[in-house]
């Protein structure tokens, strides 16, 4: 994980357990995460944000926290005990998760020899099985309640091998097929499950992943977020952000994976 994150510390609730209505959002301490937990909060849903910034959570708790309840939890997403007993935690408090935002995750813009391997480990650990993890322990209330929405951060980049960024691209080409096969099997169970696929976003994604010059002409997180929500809303499995982000996924499929490969490594050296 990002070495400028500060480590986790006891959790801050100030919640009503019976209150109706709680989203849980991973990765919430800025960028895309937190954009969707202002649009939640707007919407009068109660938050439980993760991530492993005490500092930047507590003070998107400040920012929302006048307009609906807040459960504050700085959970090391890389490590799978604490994950189940963040599902314990707010299961003892009754606190319902109705929506599952998986947003963690980051990238490593580097050849793969010359990355860090405990690096990549945490990588996948965040990308790919804690993502899956949560998903499986929250996803059986809420197919009990019959409704429920997961949200599933995925990128433009599961659409194609992107050398540099081999172990990300490869995550999120995961994320999408895993969102894509649990989107069949919620249809009729009252449960949405829809797949956003950003194209580049201005956050602090590429400085985390070592090189911000790439990809210099961005969308804003305000944009995925409404992106998101129009698809959830018309039953949609996965999405793109943008239409240039969309002509390109798109167009990738139309030539050899070769070309399309060789021409993202020339993107990817900045």
């Amino acid at each position: 994980m990002a070495s400028s994150d500060q480590a986790p510390g006891p959790a801050q609730h100030t919640i009503d357990p019976s209150a109706a209505g709680w989203a849980l959002v991973t990765g919430a301490t800025g960028g895309i995460g937190a954009e969707f937990a202002r649009h939640l909060a707007r919407q009068g849903t109660n938050l439980v944000l993760t991530g492993r910034d005490t500092v930047k959570l507590g003070d998107l708790a400040h920012e929302l926290g006048g307009r609906v309840r807040i459960a504050l939890e700085p959970v090391d997403l890389t490590d799978r005990q604490a994950r189940v007993d963040l599902h314990r935690r707010l299961g003892e408090e009754g606190i319902h998760v109705s929506t599952l935002v998986n947003n963690a995750g980051y990238a490593i813009i580097e050849p793969l020899v010359e990355s860090d391997p405990d690096q990549v480990n945490d990588l996948l650990e965040v990308n790919v099985v804690a993502l899956t993890h949560l998903t499986r322990l929250f996803l059986p209330a809420m197919l009990e309640a019959g409704q429920g929405s997961i949200i599933n951060v995925a990128s433009t980049a599961s659409y194609q091998p992107i050398p540099r960024m081999a172990v990300y691209a490869a995550s999120k080409s995961y994320v999408r097929s895993f969102s894509n096969a649990i989107w069949h099997e919620t249809q009729g169970t009252g449960v949405r499950v829809v797949c956003i696929n950003p194209g580049p976003t201005d956050t602090g994604f590429f400085k985390r992943a070592g090189n911000e010059n790439v990809l210099r002409r961005r969308r804003e997180p305000r944009d995925v977020v409404a992106t998101t929500f129009a698809a959830l809303k018309a039953n949609r499995p996965t999405v793109i952000d943008g239409t240039a982000n969309k002509v390109t996924a798109w167009a990738n499929r139309l030539v050899p994976e070769r070309v399309s490969t060789v021409l993202a490594r020339v993107v990817t050296r900045g």
